[in-house]
C-alpha cells in the first residue's frame, strides 16, 4: 500500500497487518541476491488477529532491533521508487534523481528479479558465482550502504 511505501521513504518502520497477502517486490530482493534485504529486515509483520495486542508487539521490538529495521528501511527506501520515470518533468526528475543512492531504484530490483526468475523457469542459463557477485556489485551490497547514518532511537 502507499502506506509502506511512505514509510520506507521516509526511513520508518512500517507495521504491516495483513494475513494472506504478498507486499509490492515481496520477494525480489531474494530474487535479485539480497535476501538480506527482504520485508523481515525492514517492517514488523502482525496477523490481523494479533491487532488487539499490536502495542505489546511494538513493545517487544527492542531499541538496537528498532535501528537495525531503520537502518535496513533506509537502505530500501531507493528501490521503492521508480527515480528516472516517476517524475514527467526534467526539473522534478532532476532533483528526484539526486536523492539516496545513485543508480539504485525500483527498476535495477525488478530487472534483477526478473532476470532471476527467467533463470528458474529456464529461459537463461543458471546463475554464476559471477553473476552473483554483479547483482550484489549493481546492489552496491558488499561496498557499504548507510555509511554512518545514526539511528534517533536512544536506549533508556
Amino acid at each position: 500500500s502507499s502506506r509502506v511505501l511512505d514509510a520506507v521513504v521516509h526511513g520508518c518502520v512500517p507495521v504491516i497487518v495483513q494475513d494472506e497477502s504478498a507486499m509490492f517486490f515481496e520477494g525480489a530482493f531474494s530474487l535479485a541476491g539480497a535476501p538480506e534485504l527482504e520485508y523481515s529486515s525492514f517492517s514488523l509483520r502482525l496477523p490481523e488477529a494479533e491487532l488487539p495486542r499490536v502495542l505489546e508487539a511494538l513493545d517487544a521490538v527492542t531499541a538496537p532491533r528498532l535501528r537495525a529495521m531503520q537502518a535496513a528501511a533506509l537502505r530500501v527506501r531507493d528501490y521503492f521508487v521508480y527515480k528516472d520515470v516517476y517524475a514527467p518533468y526534467r526539473y522534478e526528475r532532476k532533483a528526484l534523481l539526486a536523492t539516496g543512492r545513485p543508480r539504485q531504484d525500483g527498476f535495477l530490483l525488478l530487472a534483477l528479479a526478473l532476470e532471476a526468475r527467467a533463470r528458474q523457469l529456464g529461459k537463461l542459463p543458471p546463475q554464476t558465482e559471477e553473476g552473483r557477485r554483479r547483482n550484489r556489485a549493481l546492489l552496491e551490497l558488499d561496498g557499504g550502504a548507510l555509511g554512518e547514518w545514526q539511528s534517533p532511537v536512544r536506549e533508556y
